[in-house]
């Protein structure tokens, strides 16, 4: 983990999605800065005539002060896919929940905390997170 700022708290959550709209508990600390409570993926249907997929998450601020960007990863089959970034005033100890729109077909999707900044100007980043690949 590093951190840009002492402000900042420790800890990542990590979510797998393995099937289609099936919720998954988070397995995060107490000391995350995001608790992820709850995570369902609707993959694309890669053609068949139903659209895009979507990935929905319910999280809360476990860390002390306001965050005002939280950035989702989504890896799939275990490599970086896209991310997803939440923009608001996320006050400690409510509840957010937010579905963004994919265009995976996969069925193998995990959703990561990649990014967390806060009001003071600290940010929190996940090391352990992907690297989008390089532009070609």
């Amino acid at each position: 983990m590093n951190i840009k700022s002492t402000a900042a708290t420790l800890g990542a959550a990590v979510i797998l999605a393995g099937a289609p709209a099936v919720a998954l508990a988070s397995a995060g600390t107490s000391s995350d800065p995001i608790a992820i409570s709850d995570v369902q993926v609707q993959p694309a249907d890669g053609g068949h005539g139903n659209g895009a997929g979507f990935v929905s998450v319910a999280f809360d601020n476990a860390s002390s002060q306001t965050a005002t960007e939280v950035v989702f990863e989504l890896d799939v089959d275990g490599a970086y896919a896209e991310n997803f970034n939440d923009v608001g005033n996320f006050t400690p100890g409510t509840t957010i929940k937010h579905a963004f729109q994919t265009d995976s077909s996969a069925s193998d999707q995990q959703l990561k905390v990649a990014e967390v900044k806060f009001a003071d100007g600290s940010t929190w980043v996940n090391d352990a997170g992907s690297a989008p690949p390089e532009p070609r």
